[in-house]
């Protein structure tokens, strides 16, 4: 590569005229030496602006009714992996047992899975097994008490308090003539291990047996709360109803039929007339909105109503006979449906609830034998073609026609259709023929998050299976594609896959592994609604979907690729064409955000890691910051104030433009606001909803702990990168420079700052940087390196003022991973005891806290410098003789992990705590002595830090009385740092200095006060209250312990020689304010003898002025009055006066 062209002498010291610019103009907004919190808040706001990603999530009614024809289906990129992929290579066969069971079975057999507890199941005559689809050599469970022949087999979460606590589930046999209950108990291995599943019992239960009445049972369902419903061959539903015992009302275990109205009061000989009962193919049940649904072998649909929590009796409201009629009126169905088509195409394969973090609107979808949808709701008043506004975010309540808590259902209406998936080309291009044309033969259908897989009979004799998978494009959209401005909600986009091989067999069923979220369950990913719809966001918090396909040769696991596994893969297969169209399928920023995910994973391998930075360093996929004047784009052209270039008259113009960032900064900024977004607006800790005297963290221990180490990695990913684009040379190339002569008035600024903002400790690392920690790669530099001077400057601006932000977001990650692990380290203690160690506005504050304050806001700075002084306060409570060590761990592990809210002088201050309470707990008064005085030294350090209401009783009760003056003295300094008490005049400065002190010294006279007035009363050695505090924090162990009353009480002797000491404290101290305060204490309280007893010429300086005199004496020495009468006195002047007179006298005058 050749050498940039060099700097003409003018145009260097131009450049460094420049760059001696850029401080004020680009980074002083972000300099984190100091106004941490303004700084993070700005850099916030700054990262909301540019991601741009305001959770806009549409309502699966508005996608589906927005989609053309043409746009419905779209294909993979041909050359990238599929997105279905075997986790094994050789598909396992059935396990012998049940291969030669099924040789000789005689009536009926089925198979299925139960994800549950991760075992495929089939049942042969009257035998049941079940084992590990995921252990190749694993051993069945075999089940065969019946003698009849099993029907049907359902697997039921049990109601609480029912069965024993180790029954996890329940699994329903039923068979010809009787249904059974039996408990599933699942536990790890006999020698330990961290797989729950890996044992299975099956627990017979014969006090759950019922006969089934010559009734076949043909499917299945249970709720999330323990409810079993079983469809039936002659038409109706039934519930099992369980209790753990018989009652007068209900038997322990009974069979309710929920259907059938008046033909339940009919002699049987009677019910044919009635006509030909039609079998239930299936039952489904929406835990969401607690309904529960059944498909007829004719398609025909009930909607059966469970009540607002679930627990009502099933109640049949809408019913649906002739679906090819309801569906083909619709305009879409029209073209998806048509009348007079077969009964078997048309005939409903499959029932799936849609959840509604999907919809609102829309609650069942009906796919087909020929794999063809169709969209239903429960609700009348939404009908195809009515609309309703508003997008699916955050801020956007449930209408209440369409909240299920208010609204229950009432009719079964058809919203939409859709036609059936296309075969996906082998070569990765668009079919040429129409999608509704190819005939599909559906065996299995499964509809879980967003995605469904269906089982399509394939090969020449149809014993082969075909899978295929339809999910959410989310890759950009062509310009064709159309967007209703009413919703503002693109078409529904689909992405075709398919697996690349044939399944071998008939296939059975389709079971979806449940995928759960690495945070806790108080928070939803990407927004208070659920947001599992938006795969973007799901894949920051879940892993790839796990699908198991059960077929009549084996069984088969599954994963489905998220757009994050697909881009790892082609990082790790190197390929630069393959790379730049995913970048441009799915857009730089979304793509720079995913190889941010990659790279911050945890266990990930490091070329990964360096393929993912790189990535991010790469021009050509990421572009580069532009500055309006370089054409940066409509961005660019905003923050200058026009819409592009040319003369705007009356257009205000930003003086500071910033540029149009670049994919990898929009990347991250998208990447740590989805980071956040669960907890950022969450709040802390509030008090229980059922005891609200009991506070309660809101945030669970996983949640903090998974989101703590993220951030931590991205701000270590940030970092590395940054000293690796440093590393490259940017600066001895870049700008035009020569090698080895950059510029280094630019860098050395750049660098200075980096340096700042990591030594500052606390403040500095929880506050936006200013510094560029790294450069620009090497396209960018032969960018700068080859354009005129001018466009140069520009460049460089935008990648110095790009970097500054990067720096900024690093700086916010680390300042959110502290606040963190201070919850976490807050939530692992007793939280209600801290709470109750709070003040009131303390409490209050913390109940409207939410994580966004403790991380930006000042008064979150404030609450946690409370928690942890509460926290501390706990820890030196826990133990006698182990508090002082607890405490140091503590703060040590403050101070590392979290030193913007846990400073040194936090530290020092703690520390200083724990030796008071280990002088508290002293055997001897010599130990006692020694570590009280250790502990004054170090709070003499942090005075900024005490709180003197508590710290002055607790050391008058370890007798350091001169201690305590000391302490208070340079608390009232910080209070006053610039001695405006001292002034005289009553100006307002003045009297608010003298208030603040007035503040700090009244601790002290608290103390002084009982010791001025012996023989009155016991004098006690600390104020009642924190003598009492001291004596029981002492806990059981000690003299400080053991005789609390006798240690508190001072004899004569004692108080006098305290009350000396204080005095010769404050006179020695040069604090003239406190000097003045001590004699007018020892007047009003009618000391006089101490007063006099230490003249000086403060004192007679203080008498005079109290008394109406002047401050200084005649020239005899006399005191004179100065030549002019004074008066008239009040009792107060009197009394001075007359201590002056008393004071002369004494001296002889």
């Amino acid at each position: 590569m050749a050498a940039p062209p060099p700097l003409w002498q003018h145009e260097v010291a131009s450049l460094a005229r420049e760059q001696a610019r850029i401080p004020a103009a680009a980074g002083q907004r972000l300099n984190a030496a100091d106004g941490g919190e303004e700084k993070l808040s700005e850099t916030w706001r700054h990262v909301k602006g540019v991601a741009r990603d305001e959770s806009k999530h549409h309502d699966l009614m508005d996608l589906v009714r927005n989609a053309r024809r043409e746009d419905t289906y779209q294909f993979p990129v041909a050359g990238w992996p599929s997105l279905l992929r075997p986790l094994s290579s050789v598909m396992p066969e059935l396990p012998a047992m049940v291969q030669d069971k099924y040789r000789t079975c005689q009536t009926m057999c089925f198979c299925g899975v139960f994800p549950e507890i991760r075992r495929a199941w089939a049942s042969v005559d009257n035998s049941l097994y079940l084992w590990r689809y995921d252990q190749s050599n694993d051993v069945p469970v075999e089940y065969c008490g019946e003698e009849q022949a099993i029907c049907c087999v359902g697997l039921a979460k049990p109601k609480p308090g029912v069965f024993l606590a180790a029954i996890q589930h329940v699994l329903v046999l039923a068979t010809t003539v009787e249904i059974v209950l039996l408990g599933v108990c699942t536990s790890p291995s006999k020698g330990g291990g961290s797989d729950h599943y890996e044992e299975l019992s099956l627990q017979p239960m014969p006090l759950y047996t019922l006969p089934s009445d010559n009734t076949i049972m043909t499917c299945f369902a249970s709720s999330a709360l323990g409810r079993i419903f079983m469809g039936a061959n002659d038409g109706h539903v039934y519930e099992i109803q369980y209790a753990a015992t018989d009652s007068w009302r209900q038997r322990r275990c009974s069979k309710v039929r929920v259907t059938g109205g008046i033909q339940q009061l009919l002699p049987g000989f009677l019910v044919p007339l009635f006509g030909q009962p039609t079998a239930l193919d299936k039952l489904v049940v929406d835990d969401e909105r607690h309904i529960l649904y059944s498909l007829a072998s004719n398609s025909a649909i009930q909607v059966f109503d469970l009540g607002a929590t679930g627990t009502a009796p099933a109640n049949k409201v809408a019913e649906l006979t002739d679906f090819l009629n309801e569906v083909a009126r619709l305009p879409t169905g029209r073209t998806v449906f048509a009348l007079g088509d077969d009964k078997w195409g048309t005939a409903i394969k499959y029932l799936a609830v849609i959840p509604m973090a999907e919809s609102w609107k829309v609650h069942l979808m009906a796919v087909t034998s020929n794999g063809r949808r169709a969209y239903f709701s429960t609700s009348n008043q939404v009908r195809a073609g009515s609309s309703w506004g508003g997008n699916r975010d955050g801020r956007t309540s449930i209408p209440s026609h369409l909240d299920p808590k208010v609204t229950r259902p009432n009719a079964l209406v058809a919203i939409d259709a859709r036609g059936p998936l296309p075969q996906p080309p082998a070569a990765g291009v668009r079919i040429a023929t129409d999608p509704a044309s190819r005939p599909m033969d559906v065996t299995a259908v499964l509809y879980a998050q967003g995605t469904l897989v269906l089982a399509e009979a394939s090969g020449p004799d149809g014993k082969a299976t075909k899978l295929l998978m339809a999910a959410r494009n989310h890759t950009l959209p062509p310009a064709t594609v159309n967007v209703n401005f009413a919703s503002g909600a693109p078409g529904l986009r689909e992405m075709v896959s398919d697996l690349n091989s044939f399944i071998p067999g008939e296939t059975a069923a389709i079971g979806c592994i449940p995928q759960a979220s690495v945070l806790g369950p108080e928070v939803h990913p990407g927004g208070s609604w659920g947001a599992m719809q938006d795969e973007l966001v799901a894949q920051m918090f879940s892993g790839p979907q796990q699908l198991v396909v059960v077929s009549t040769a084996g069984v088969l696991e599954l994963e489905r690729r998220r757009p994050v596994d697909v881009l790892q893969a082609l990082l790790a297969e190197r390929s630069a064409d393959k790379l730049k169209q995913f970048f441009d399928a799915y857009g730089a920023p979304e793509a720079a955000a995913m190889c941010y995910l990659i790279g911050t994973q945890d266990r990930q391998s490091m070329r990964l890691v360096e393929e993912a930075a790189n990535a991010l360093d790469n021009p050509l996929l990421v572009g580069q910051p532009l500055m309006p004047e370089e054409g940066g784009g409509t961005e660019a052209a905003q923050n200058a104030g026009s819409a592009g270039g040319g003369i705007y008259m009356g257009t205000a113009v930003n003086p500071n433009p910033e540029p149009d960032w670049s994919g990898a900064h929009k990347g991250l900024a998208l990447y740590i606001s989805r980071l956040l977004a669960p907890v950022w607006d969450h709040r802390l800790i509030t008090p229980s909803s059922g005891n609200p005297n009991i506070w309660k963290s809101r945030l669970s221990d996983a949640t903090m702990m998974v989101l703590e180490a993220k951030l931590r990695e991205l701000e270590k990913f940030l970092h590395e990168a940054a000293s690796r684009r440093k590393n490259r040379g940017f600066g001895r190339s870049a700008g035009g420079v020569t090698a080895g002569a950059g510029p280094t008035g630019l860098f050395g600024y750049l660098e200075d700052g980096t340096n700042r903002m990591h030594q500052g400790g606390g403040a500095a690392a929880g506050a936006a940087g200013a510094s560029v920690a790294g450069v620009a790669p090497t396209g960018m530099a032969a960018a700068i390196g080859d354009a005129p001077f001018a466009k140069r400057q520009r460049m460089w601006n935008a990648f110095v003022m790009e970097e500054q932000r990067n720096n900024a977001v690093r700086a916010l990650a680390s300042k959110a991973a502290q606040a963190l692990l201070l919850l976490r380290t807050i939530a692992a203690a007793n939280v209600n005891r801290l709470v109750n160690r709070l003040d009131g506005p303390g409490r209050r504050a913390l109940q409207d806290a939410n994580f966004r304050d403790l991380v930006l806001e000042d008064k979150g700075s404030s609450l946690a410098a409370q928690l942890v002084a509460a926290l501390v306060a706990d820890q030196l409570e826990g133990g006698a003789s182990g508090a002082a060590g607890g405490v140091a761990e503590l703060a040590a592990a403050l101070q590392s992990g979290a030193p913007a809210y846990f400073r040194d002088q936090d530290r020092q201050f703690f520390q200083a705590t724990a030796k008071l309470k280990a002088a508290e707990q002293a055997a001897t008064a010599a130990e006692r002595d020694a570590a009280a005085k250790e502990a004054l030294a170090g709070l003499l350090r942090v005075p900024q830090c005490v709180n003197l209401s508590q710290m002055v009783g607790r050391l008058a009760f370890l007798r350091q009385y001169e201690g305590i003056v000391e302490l208070v003295v340079r608390c009232a300094s910080i209070a006053d740092p610039h001695s405006l008490a001292w002034r005289h005049g009553s100006s307002a400065d003045t009297a608010a200095a003298r208030a603040a002190r007035d503040r700090c010294y009244s601790h002290l006279l608290d103390v002084l006060k009982p010791l001025l007035r012996p023989g009155i009363e016991p004098v006690r050695a600390a104020p009642v209250g924190a003598a009492a505090a001291a004596a029981g924090d002492a806990g059981a162990g000690g003299a400080g312990a053991g005789a609390p009353e006798e240690a508190a009480l001072l004899t004569p002797t004692e108080a006098k020689a305290a009350k000396g000491k204080m005095m010769q404290a404050i006179l020695q101290s040069g604090d003239q304010y406190l000097i003045q305060v001590l004699y007018s204490t020892l007047v009003d309280v009618g000391a006089d003898a101490d007063l006099l007893a230490n003249p000086s010429q403060a004192l007679i300086t203080y008498l005079r002025t109290e008394g109406g005199m002047s401050a200084q004496a005649g020239a005899n020495g006399s005191g004179g009055l100065s030549g002019g009468d004074i008066g008239p006195l009040d009792s107060r002047q009197v009394r001075h006066l007359e201590l002056l007179a008393r004071l002369y006298i004494k001296k002889g005058k």
